[in-house]
């Protein structure tokens, strides 16, 4: 082999192995969607995988979920199915819910509960 041919597949290597971890950074496509039915507005969405030991920021980032409104949140993660669940209100209060299941449970009803 060249010089020039090694130096080529080097960098087609190096472009797929960013394209790579590009992909996998990005999550593997999954949402949740969020229902409230408390009677207060839930201002922040947190999901911690328990496969991994990463924290996320808010899923729902500007966003706000009123009583009796929904709305979907991507999950930021290739760390599995099951995570933990935060969910903190315009008061300060927040509700954990654990281990719960979001490839089987597409969507996620939060109650006072």
């Amino acid at each position: 082999m060249r010089t020039n041919d090694v130096a080529g597949i080097a960098f087609a290597l190096n472009v797929a192995a960013v394209a790579a971890i590009s992909t996998a950074s990005a999550g593997d496509g999954k949402t949740l969607k969020v229902t409230n039915a408390t009677g207060k507005t839930i201002v922040g969405v947190y999901l911690t995988p328990l496969a991994c030991n990463d924290d996320y920021d808010d899923a729902l980032g500007d966003r706000v979920v009123r009583p009796g409104r929904s709305e979907t949140v991507d999950v930021q993660s290739n760390c599995g199915c099951r995570y933990n669940l935060r969910f903190v209100f315009e008061d300060k209060t927040q509700i954990d819910r654990f281990d719960v299941d979001i490839c089987k449970n597409k969507s996620y009803r939060v109650t006072n509960r």
